[in-house]
């Protein structure tokens, strides 16, 4: 590049900028746009994380242990206490998960209905209905909220590297060019 500059001066600088430093800036960007969402996604759910017994209706983050009916359809209940459980609605050819796995299910808990596995005459006959469907709605085996944290951040910063490595392009780039040119402008004379 360096080379480039230095024989063609200006006139090299718009394709080196065009080429090279644009488009790092501009992936950079959407890197760190796109893991800054990630990270406003994973806050949210974070704020919205309950224990079983208190979900209410809207976005909820429940953790506790899956136990798998038709389809894909399963309860989630609180290890310690089973008595507490949710039912949860994913698509259908949604990942498997294994019976008593740890998930956590991010979703719109949205209605309640009769427990599909039946209840005695002491515990609770309605569960809460959790719809957890689509990109930003889903059950993940234990721990998946922190990845996709880690994964967030890492983003962020690899985004943001790229657009700090562009703009150095830049301005080395602007710098190279101005020396070019400035050398060919001086003319040495020999004084005898």
């Amino acid at each position: 590049m360096e080379g480039l500059l230095n024989e063609y001066g200006w006139v090299a600088f718009g394709p080196v900028l065009v080429l090279l430093a644009l488009p790092l800036m501009v992936i950079g960007v959407m890197l760190r746009r796109r893991g800054r969402k990630s990270a406003d996604g994973v806050a949210l759910t974070r704020a919205s994380r309950r224990k079983i017994g208190d979900v209410s209706a809207g976005l909820v983050a429940v953790e506790g242990r899956w136990r798998g009916l038709d389809g894909g359809r399963g309860i989630v209940e609180e290890p310690d206490a089973p008595e507490r459980r949710v039912l949860v609605e994913r698509a259908p050819d949604a990942p498997a998960f294994d019976d008593g796995a740890e998930v956590v299910v991010i979703g719109l808990a949205t209605r309640q209905v009769d427990d599909p596995r039946g209840t005695g005459y002491r515990g609770p006959s309605r569960v809460w209905v959790i719809e957890a469907r689509g990109g930003e709605h889903r059950a993940t085996a234990g721990g998946g909220l922190e990845r996709a944290a880690r994964a967030a951040r890492g983003l962020s910063t690899v985004g943001a590297a790229l657009f700090a490595a562009g703009l150095m392009v830049a301005l080395a780039t602007c710098v190279i060019a101005y020396r070019a040119s400035q050398d060919d402008g001086v003319q040495t004379t020999q004084v005898e």
